[in-house]
């Protein structure tokens, strides 16, 4: 497992299969789980990403936009951490999207995060 806290990093991927759920391509601190539906009733606030590209998740909150969800099997996508500007990133190359995300809240001292698989 590895954590990143300072730096830029990049991660590519190859979307091999996929099924009719989407993806989710994001950050969240080291021992929180990630659910497929995220709700009020869960405690998400240090999750932060992307369900597909169409949803962005922000401090545990789903924000929908009308933006047409483009990933398909075998697209590659690039995540980004930009550490010390406090942001991630997700690149999809086929359609030259490119999205952010400012991470404004890590809930405590000596929290990280790490590739979600």
């Amino acid at each position: 497992m590895k954590r990143y806290s300072s730096g830029t990093h990049s991660i590519h991927f190859q979307l091999e299969k996929r099924g009719v759920l989407r993806c989710f391509f994001g950050i969240s601190t080291f021992d929180e789980r990630v659910n497929r539906v995220i709700s009020t009733e869960l405690d998400n606030r240090s999750l932060y990403g992307w369900w597909g590209l169409n949803s962005c998740v922000v401090n545990g909150r789903v924000q929908r936009n009308q933006e047409k969800n483009d990933i398909l099997t075998s697209d590659y996508l690039t995540l980004i951490f930009k550490c010390d500007h406090q942001q991630i990133q997700l690149e999809h190359h086929r359609t030259k999207r490119s999205l952010q995300l400012t991470i404004v809240e890590l809930p405590s001292y000596g929290d990280c995060v790490r590739i979600l698989s």
